[in-house]
């Protein structure tokens, strides 16, 4: 038996595993972190974690990122000084048709704030999520402001969409330009965590008819028992 085998063997043993982080997903992000981008939009930014990301796997991309929660907005704006003007904050979220809706604020953990209610079981898994409070924020339509670009980011795009159970909606009013990207990074739940959220099934649906195809995990996460609760999913072009 080889090293190898015997190290593998070894630290089975204590339910280890080695991987080479040049492998892993989450560093290669599947394959796409070594096309020419151009354009990521990053809908449900939060204080900038894709963001982060995405500056330094696509050097010579732009950064859109949309967040309507204004402490977390804040925060963008001041990734954006720093950006040597590859980033730009937008403070709205993004869904099926522009107005004014309440979003649930998490107060202990602002990434998963949604503009959909949590269920029991989320609250049972993610504790944090229960200290909530309602903020109005206005939605637009990714399509609609696309539009009002002077030169619309199409081209060698790449989306991702981090939104908390509103992903369908956020498709809705953004199918021309999500229709553009040469990739879709979305989170997709297993489990109902947030009440009326869409399944993976759903989700592969609507992003077919955009004409891409699920790929891979990019990363996902398990509960307790070994099921996994949602994942990072990557949706590529077709053709």
């Amino acid at each position: 038996m080889s090293m190898k085998h015997l190290a593998t063997a070894f630290l089975a043993k204590f339910d280890l595993h080695i991987e080479r982080l040049s492998k892993h997903p989450k560093e290669t992000l599947l394959g796409i972190s070594g096309e020419n981008v151009r354009n990521v939009l990053d809908i449900g930014a939060n204080t900038g974690q894709f963001a982060r990301v995405a500056l330094n796997r696509f050097p010579r991309a732009k950064i859109w990122c949309f967040e309507p929660l204004p402490a977390a907005y804040k925060l963008l704006k001041c990734m954006e000084r720093d950006s040597d003007d590859r980033m730009t904050a937008l403070n709205f979220a993004l869904g099926a048709r522009p107005g004014v809706v309440n979003m649930h604020f998490h107060s202990e953990h602002s990434p998963s704030s949604s503009l959909m209610p949590t269920t029991g079981m989320c609250e049972e898994l993610f504790p944090q999520t229960r200290a909530q409070t309602s903020v109005p924020v206005e939605v637009r339509t990714l399509d609609g402001v696309c539009a009002e670009f002077p030169t619309p980011p199409l081209e060698d795009l790449v989306i991702k969409i981090d939104v908390q159970g509103y992903e369908a909606e956020v498709i809705a009013g953004g199918k021309k330009t999500i229709a553009a990207a040469k990739a879709v990074i979305v989170e997709i739940s297993f489990d109902e965590l947030y009440k009326g959220a869409p399944t993976f099934e759903d989700l592969s649906k609507l992003l077919g008819e955009t004409g891409h195809r699920f790929a891979g995990a990019i990363e996902q996460f398990t509960a307790g028992d070994g099921h996994v609760i949602f994942m990072d999913a990557l949706f590529k072009k077709l053709g």
